[in-house]
């Protein structure tokens, strides 16, 4: 009976033949890297954009605008940078705006709007935001938002631009501190200087000047209290400038 021979080992791979794949690999993958995907590839219809998911309502004129930066595009090539920085330029009223793509077709949407504080007021109307950018600029006032009176601000500024005036700083400090007096609530605010800082309430002109807004306001609440019986109807103005204060009564 013939002896078995013990069973031949495989000849081991040439190694010179792994480090050719590898480097065979790594340039097919640079050369797609460097180059656009559609060169080298059908573009594919199956990720074509062709619904826009969105939580928030979008007016008829964004949502146009959007298609029309999208339209026919691939989700696989499409850069969303220069997209979002064209919307974003022609809409102060976004804060930020979020497009997120979801494969295969979709691309949504996500849009923090800006919040108004105000309207200035000089030759034209300016909606302010909090964060002091104008949102939108018009002839005629803005419905239901608080007019701020301002002098040698408005001209040129356009929506968009940011606002840093130290008026207008005075006037958000005092929206906030109004806020704690409720009695208090302005329907209009004049920033034309510091000296003459005021706001009218309830017909009622008050005068504040420059800062310390909060001790003015408890110290003219407490005279109102005391001496009027908390009836601003009895009030036509009263001066808080100085350390005496002047109350104008109505007649």
């Amino acid at each position: 009976m013939a002896r078995r021979g013990r069973p031949r080992k495989k000849a081991p791979f040439p190694k010179k033949y792994f480090i050719a794949g590898f480097f065979a690999v790594i340039a097919v993958l640079a050369f797609f890297t460097a180059s656009p995907l559609s060169l080298h590839m059908p573009e594919l219809s199956l990720f074509s954009i062709t619904c826009l998911d969105t939580e928030s309502k979008l007016t008829e004129k964004l949502e146009k605008e959007i298609v029309e930066q999208v339209k026919d595009k691939s989700l696989l090539t499409l850069d969303l940078s220069p997209v979002r920085e064209e919307i974003m330029s022609r809409h102060p009223e976004i804060k930020e705006l979020r497009l997120i793509k979801k494969f295969p077709s979709t691309l949504k949407i996500e849009i923090e709007e800006r919040e108004p504080l105000f309207q200035l007021k000089e030759n034209a109307y300016l909606l302010l935001g909090r964060d002091f950018v104008v949102i939108a600029r018009s002839l005629d006032p803005f419905p239901g938002q608080l007019v701020v009176e301002t002098v040698n601000l408005t001209h040129g500024v356009r929506p968009g631009d940011k606002i840093d005036n130290e008026n207008v700083d005075a006037a958000v400090d005092l929206v906030r501190v109004l806020s704690g007096f409720a009695d208090f609530e302005p329907s209009i605010i004049l920033a034309h200087d510091q000296q003459s800082f005021s706001f009218y309430t309830h017909g009622v002109n008050i005068i504040l000047g420059q800062s310390d807004f909060k001790r003015k306001l408890d110290l003219f609440s407490s005279l109102l209290k005391e001496n009027f019986e908390n009836d601003l109807a009895r009030v036509r103005y009263v001066d808080l400038r100085y350390s005496k204060v002047y109350i104008g009564q109505k007649r």
